[in-house]
């Protein structure tokens, strides 16, 4: 509206002074000379006094709103569309934000922060919309002028700088700014889950192990506490370390580690079957089938029996016995029926373990248990049965 005035207004001057100028241009041209040293300089009047008159005409406009602004007239005339403009845009950023339309709210939210007061929200905004376009020289730019309006916010513009050195993986760079930012507050949620993940990206498990009762505390204190995903965290961070341990450690290094685990998760069956690979690394097959045994009393596992299944301890005709003590309260689970199979070829009882093979496949097929059972039918010279097994199997694995 205001533009459309201004408009109006130039055009009504030209329409009525323009008569008047052409007129005293036609009757009279006018001569200027300048000369400066060895140079002259010749020209009409007209030509140099028409763009000293729009210097002149731009002068006195800008002295007359500053005189307007002076007496408290710039709020009821020129702020209003200015400020509708402005919420219009900052609007019009936001939802483009949510929307996760970063090309439009970064070019939104940029143009709010020039004309903001308060600009460093926006600025925030539009650097992170510029860090998920890719755009990490402009993200740090919006970033670095943030920290310049508003450095007492200066945890945002951490957290914000960690997340685009961490896009970037300069991880050291990453681990210094977190460094900072922890140093003004040890319990900021948003700082500590940056820093986890950049443990996990940089392998770093034994100071991920000494972070992980801070990052537990500051989730419960926030209500952002997930058991299940600490859990998992806490599963892959110590899984990592028993494959580190072991490789560098001796004999007796899967069994220190495992005395120093966090008792939760000494019932973990993915961490147990960890243990079990890591004794039978080391020649532990029995010490490893005891472990199983002991934690499948405990609680049963579908997953872990599968895995009771393939050890091979030097009592197989034990491991038998125990597996068949289980089928009287777990008769219908097929995992234990497919360990059984297993233990009682092991056994070399063919006919038990082609029925056990048979009950297994009859309540959950696969494609294991189909070419398990038609090798052990080959073995006892029915070929036909035996390929007709391994195509059914074939079949259900693809």
């Amino acid at each position: 509206m205001n533009k459309l005035v201004t408009v109006g207004l130039l055009s009504l001057l030209f329409l009525l002074a323009g008569p008047v100028l052409v007129e005293l241009v036609r009757k009279d041209s006018g001569y200027i000379l300048i000369s400066v040293g060895n140079t002259t300089i010749e020209t009409s009047f007209w030509l140099l006094a028409l763009p000293l008159a729009v210097i002149v005409a731009r002068a006195i406009y800008k002295g007359l709103l500053r005189i307007l602004y002076s007496l408290g007239f710039s709020a009821r005339i020129f702020s209003g569309h200015r400020s509708k403009q402005i919420i219009k845009k900052t609007h019009r950023g936001l939802l483009h934000f949510v929307e996760e339309n970063w090309a439009v709210a970064k070019k939104d939210l940029e143009a709010v922060a020039k004309q903001s007061d308060q600009p460093f929200i926006f600025l925030l905004a539009a650097a992170e919309s510029a860090r998920k376009l890719g755009d990490f020289e402009a993200c740090e730019h919006l970033l670095s002028e943030a920290e310049i309006k508003a450095p007492y916010n200066q945890m945002s513009v951490w957290v914000a700088r960690a997340k685009l050195q961490l896009a970037q993986k300069n991880y050291d760079a990453c681990l210094e700014t977190l460094q900072l930012a922890l140093a003004q507050d040890a319990k900021n949620i948003a700082v500590l889950q940056l820093l986890k993940h950049v443990y996990c990206e940089t392998k770093q498990w034994q100071a991920l192990v000494t972070l992980l009762p801070t990052i537990k505390a500051s989730e419960k204190a926030t209500k952002q506490f997930n058991e299940a995903q600490h859990v998992m965290l806490e599963e892959r961070v110590y899984t990592a370390l028993f494959e580190e341990t072991t490789l560098k450690g001796g004999d007796k290094a899967p069994t220190d580690f495992w005395k120093s685990l966090p008792k939760t998760l000494q019932h973990s069956p993915s961490i147990i079957e960890r243990y079990s690979i890591m004794l039978q690394r080391e020649a532990l097959t029995d010490k490893a089938e005891i472990v199983v045994r002991q934690a499948l009393n405990k609680h049963w596992s579908p997953e872990l029996v599968a895995h009771y299944g393939l050890l091979a301890s030097s009592k197989p005709a034990e491991q038998l016995s125990q597996i068949e003590k289980w089928l009287l309260n777990h008769g219908n689970d097929a995992a234990l029926l497919l360990a059984a199979a297993r233990l009682a070829m092991r056994n070399q009882l063919w006919g038990k373990a082609r029925g056990y093979f048979e009950q297994s496949i009859a309540l959950t097929p696969c494609p294991a248990a189909y070419a398990e059972l038609a090798a052990l039918i080959a073995q006892l010279g029915d070929h036909q049965l035996s390929t007709s097994l391994y195509q059914k199997g074939l079949l259900l694995s693809t």
